[in-house]
Order: C-alpha cells, then sequence, then structure tokens
C-alpha cells in the first residue's frame, strides 16, 4: 500500500459511491430513534458530505462535516454509538460493494480499497480524539 492513490481513481470511487452513500445513510436513519423527519434529513445530508469529504480524502471539509454531524445528533438528543453505527454500516456495506463489483479487476479493487483503508482510519482516529475529549472509551 505504500503507492500513492492517483486521484483520478479516487475521484471515480466518490463518484459511483456517493449516491450510494447517501441511501445507505438515509436508509440507517429512517431505522433509527430520531423521530422528526427534518432533523432526520438534516443528519443524512449531512453525514452523506462527510462521507463526500471524507473518502475525497479531504480534510479540511471532513472535519467541519463531522462537527456538523456531531451538532445536528446532539439538538435531536441521539447518543453517538448511533452514529457510529451509521458510519460502519457505510464502510461495511462500501467494502462489501468493491469486492463484488471489481472482482475482476483486481487494480481497481485495490485502488478503492486503499480509500476504504484511509477512510476507516481517519474514521478511527476522529473517534479516539472523541473519547479522549469526553474521557469515555472509544467505541
Amino acid at each position: 500500500m505504500s503507492q500513492k492513490l492517483d486521484s483520478r481513481s479516487r475521484a471515480e470511487f466518490v463518484a459511483w459511491s456517493e449516491p450510494v452513500c447517501a441511501d445507505l445513510i438515509s436508509e440507517r436513519h429512517e431505522r433509527g430513534t430520531c423521530a422528526c423527519p427534518e432533523t432526520r434529513q438534516l443528519l443524512s445530508a449531512a453525514q452523506s458530505r462527510f462521507w463526500k469529504a471524507l473518502l475525497s480524502g479531504d480534510r479540511h471539509r471532513f472535519m467541519p462535516a463531522r462537527r456538523l454531524v456531531a451538532s445536528i445528533r446532539v439538538k435531536a438528543n441521539m447518543a453517538q454509538p448511533e452514529i457510529d453505527a451509521v458510519d460502519d454500516e457505510v464502510l461495511h456495506d462500501l467494502s462489501e460493494l468493491v469486492t463484488a463489483r471489481f472482482l475482476r479487476t483486481p487494480a481497481v479493487a485495490r485502488a478503492y480499497g486503499q480509500v476504504l483503508l484511509e477512510a476507516a482510519l481517519a474514521l478511527g482516529t476522529m473517534r479516539g480524539a472523541e473519547a479522549m475529549k469526553t474521557g469515555q472509551p472509544p467505541r
């Protein structure tokens, strides 16, 4: 994994995964604890923007997007583990899609897998930082 991911591969991955992420996130929030439809829509849109920025590798956009998700979550009186569960599901489903969809093109699967590994690392880092701020164990 020492090779740098080229920007074209990343852009292609973000292009096809963006609507997938949005659908997964929206569907998951429909099954969640937030009772207000408008808040669910706001949260889904914010979390979708977060994932687009995260997969784009743009730390300058994904940190503010994550803060917006946190702000909406707090206003909706939702627990952080619910947001984390949505993120985990998105990461898992994207991994499965990459494996199934690009089985016959290992170079593409490897490049897209690298994007997902970077996303997982960034999520883990953010969760660790959040845990240190709150004094809670990382999720």
